[in-house]
């Protein structure tokens, strides 16, 4: 009768051990810019997102953004359909302390092909498991690498 209730008792405490040793992957979820990206809800947003990445530096995230860039932006890298480059994007987050808006640069490191993204006008999403590394800053933006990783997702 005892090593049943051992047993018994080792099949319930094994599983809440191996729960509590699991650490979940922090995860970002929603648009991160409005088409107005002056104002003060896509601000708001931009600061939120930024602010979780630089929390994150070092470790693993997961991202499930939508709008992150602007559709219209001459300044981005096009692939060979005309579409904007998912891999590079800014996020601007501050536009009243400097006479420029300032914010956040972001590359990632992937591989198209396993990317997760649509680049259509309506969505600009981008879904996937990335290791987060802040690469310091400069002329009053900071830049953070992004590197995609594929083989987390399933």
């Amino acid at each position: 009768m005892k090593l049943v209730h051992r047993i018994a008792t080792m099949l319930v405490l094994v599983p809440l051990m191996s729960a509590c040793q699991a650490e979940e992957i922090p995860t970002f979820s929603g648009a991160i810019k409005t088409d107005d990206e002056r104002s003060a809800e896509s601000l708001a947003l931009a600061q939120e997102f930024n602010a979780f990445m630089m929390k994150n530096d070092g470790k693993t995230v997961k991202l499930d953004i939508s709008n992150y860039y602007d559709f219209g932006d001459e300044d981005l890298k096009r692939d060979e359909s005309g579409f904007p480059d998912p891999r590079e994007f800014i996020v601007t987050d501050d536009c009243e302390t400097l006479p420029m808006c300032t914010g956040t640069s972001y590359t990632i490191d992937a591989d198209l092909s396993k990317l997760d993204y649509d680049p259509s006008h309506s969505s600009r999403s981008i879904r996937g498991v990335f290791e987060v590394a802040v690469a310091g800053m400069g002329q009053g933006s900071w830049a953070i690498n992004l590197k995609h990783l594929p083989d987390a997702e399933k």
